[in-house]
């Protein structure tokens, strides 16, 4: 996975093409409904649920990005439709977004308050970048394996 050491300009053209909200619900495949409900994505911290893996998000074609801050502190995000346990925090910003287009806001755990990832905001869009490292993921079902 590369890892982008400024903003990304050069995929401006590409985060355009970014579907809507309404048009990625549309996209999204339906799910049965005898499937067992998926356990929450957590806080690593706290253990606060913040997300399902129905939740997941594909952004620029991928779900899970690596970016670098302007201090070059390195971080894994996955992205998130809905972050349901995750509180933004702060005013937004578009300094250094690694999303072209979009505004970025803290988000911390509704919890523990601990800094779980980004809100990234565009005119008809949003979605969650969630730190990687501060994430636990619950597994699956004992049934499902």
């Amino acid at each position: 996975m590369p890892v982008h050491t400024e903003p990304l300009r050069h995929l401006k053209t590409r985060t355009q093409q970014l579907p809507s909200t309404a048009e990625r619900d549309k996209l999204a495949p339906q799910r049965e409904q005898h499937a067992l409900p998926e356990l929450p994505i957590r806080c690593a911290a706290c253990g606060h649920p913040l997300a399902t893996p129905d939740d997941a998000l594909t952004i620029n074609g991928e779900h899970q990005h690596t970016f670098i801050n302007p201090a070059g502190v390195v971080f894994e995000i996955r992205c998130f439709i809905r972050a349901l346990g995750v509180s933004p925090v702060g005013a937004s910003s578009d300094y250094w977004s690694w999303f072209p287009g979009y505004r970025w806001q803290l988000c911390n755990c509704g919890n523990c308050a601990i800094h779980i990832g980004w809100l990234f905001i565009a005119a008809d869009d949003r979605f969650y970048g969630l730190i990687c490292g501060a994430l636990h993921d619950s597994g699956v079902h004992e049934a499902q394996r």
